[in-house]
């Protein structure tokens, strides 16, 4: 379910913005930018998701989210990041774990159709053409910012999975709930890292 990810990543953005105190509260560090507040938002989703599936599950420090604080404060956090303008590979991140959430928790799901968490995937698939994850990484070799050349910001394999994933997703939209593919082939070059292409 979380091929899209870098769990290491996710870790560290946990260990930037989230400190334990000296009484064993957890301290939340502000970002330095309010863009970064999707960084917050990637693992307070990851968190929420996790405690889903670990409801069963006996933990030293269990998490205890009844009231679905996790998944309101990662939808919170994308907002305040305004994530329609400031778009980065951890809002999409983010917004794909919020997808999941919206479908397998009981408070927010729809009943397993995918309709309440198709918008979000459309949100998704928009960010990740913007980020331009739907050419291949290969065919661009560094990126121009500030008049300065930089390496790629995305690893190749999380670039490639996380739009192999999206593509499984149209596909499962356009079976699911009948909607048109989003996703035109044509405008792609992306080899995606994808299950279909295992089967």
């Amino acid at each position: 379910l979380f091929d899209f990810l870098d769990i290491d990543v996710v870790e560290e953005y946990f260990r930037d913005n989230f400190r334990k105190g000296d009484n064993g509260e957890t301290i939340f560090i502000r970002p330095k930018k309010c863009s970064y507040y999707s960084d917050v938002s990637l693992v307070l989703g990851t968190l929420a998701f996790i405690d889903i599936f670990s409801v069963n599950l006996v933990f030293q420090y269990p998490l205890n989210d009844q009231d679905n604080l996790l998944y309101i404060l990662s939808a919170r956090a994308l907002e305040i990041a305004t994530y329609s303008r400031k778009q980065r590979l951890p809002v999409l991140q983010a917004l794909l774990v919020q997808r999941l959430i919206q479908i397998y928790d009981t408070r927010e799901c729809d009943g397993g159709d995918g309709t309440n968490s198709y918008y979000t995937f459309q949100q998704s698939l928009n960010i990740a053409h913007s980020l331009g994850l739907h050419r291949d990484p290969e065919s661009i070799k560094n990126m121009i910012y500030k008049d300065v050349r930089i390496p790629l910001p995305i690893s190749k394999r999380i670039w490639r999975k996380t739009w192999g994933h999206l593509k499984e997703l149209d596909d499962h939209y356009c079976i699911v709930i009948g909607t048109p593919q989003l996703i035109n082939d044509e405008f792609s070059d992306c080899s995606s890292d994808s299950v279909q292409e295992h089967i």
